[in-house]
């Protein structure tokens, strides 16, 4: 005698039978994300950044990702053969990191999507892109204006060497168009700007030299990529010849720079996993507006502070939002 009970015994049973495959079903395929590089290598922090932003999306590094990482070691005109490798192995994404780098990748794929990750130069004006909210073609991601935030560096360590006349601006050939910033609000607080311009391969122990030589209380690193693989090398150098020296990013403070002002590369690395989880979904990557960071950190490394035998002023402490001590 069939009864209600065995009947929806039998439908319960039919339903957790149909289940299974999908608790265990894996992904169809694995995305290739390719990653092209132009100073980090494929251990930095900023690649395992973009692969936590990943994981906390749900994706599973090597099941349902990998990534095809290209470096360009600093030698910019290897840029377009690593692009071309990128788009022969047909990756389902390409991320970038510098304006030389988005620009050879667009040279050799038109469709493939273009997540970037740039500092120190306006897309739209470049041609990179249409406009911030409607990017077109095949690319969107992060943008950050470094030129905007340098005279808040400046002004940062007036307060903390209120005495500092003359300030070192040490930059490579990226940096060249922050120049003019750096020396207009140098200007603006009284303060005599030294240039100290690096050819690759950087001797930065030799700049410090030179800075010291010029009498200058401190200094500036402008934005470029190829400072960033070597920035806890820099910040011991700068110790050992007693300069402060402030960056554009927060972990420059935390590899030992006295201080820092600008956005958290990591954080800013770790959102381009929102743009490659969009554009791997179907999104083209012209409907994706571009971002620019709203959230920016100064932080100040005491133990720096002491080693260089500064004091800073209690105001300067209380408005960082991180004190390495």
């Amino acid at each position: 005698m069939v009864t209600v009970r065995s009947i929806l015994l039998a439908i319960s049973l039919s339903i957790s039978v149909l289940a299974l495959p999908a608790l265990t079903e894996q992904p169809s395929r694995t995305y290739v994300v390719g990653l092209l590089f132009t100073g980090a290598g494929p251990d930095d922090p900023l690649v395992q950044a973009i692969a936590k932003g990943l994981r906390d999306l749900g994706y599973a590094n090597g099941r349902d990702f990998r990534f095809e990482f290209r470096g360009a070691q600093g030698q910019l005109d290897r840029l377009q053969r690593l692009a071309d490798e990128l788009v022969q192995l047909k990756v389902d994404v390409i991320v970038v990191a510098t304006e030389a780098a988005l620009r050879a990748a667009k040279q050799s794929s038109t469709t493939i999507p273009i997540v970037a990750n740039l500092t120190d130069y306006d897309p739209v004006a470049s041609g990179l892109i249409e406009s911030l909210a409607h990017p077109g073609g095949n690319v969107t991601g992060i943008f950050t204006r470094a030129p905007e935030l340098i005279g808040k560096r400046i002004e940062l360590l007036k307060e903390a060497i209120p005495s500092m006349s003359r300030i070192g601006v040490l930059y490579g050939s990226y940096g060249r168009g922050q120049l003019e910033a750096a020396r207009s609000a140098a200007r603006s607080l009284g303060i005599q700007v030294v240039p100290i311009e690096l050819q690759t391969p950087y001797d930065f122990n030799e700049s410090f030299k030179v800075a010291k030589q010029k009498k200058v209380a401190a200094a500036i690193l402008l934005y470029s990529p190829g400072f960033w693989p070597a920035r806890d090398s820099i910040a011991r150098q700068a110790v050992a010849n007693r300069l402060p020296l402030i960056a554009w990013a927060s972990e420059f403070a935390r590899a030992g720079f006295f201080a820092s002002y600008g956005s958290d590369a990591g954080a800013s690395f770790e959102r381009l996993a929102y743009f490659i989880d969009r554009v791997l979904k179907g999104v083209a990557p012209r409907d994706l507006p571009v971002e620019q960071p709203t959230k920016l950190e100064m932080v100040i490394n005491l133990r720096t502070a002491k080693a260089l035998g500064l004091t800073v002023a209690p105001s300067v402490l209380m408005r960082a939002d991180e004190v390495i001590r």
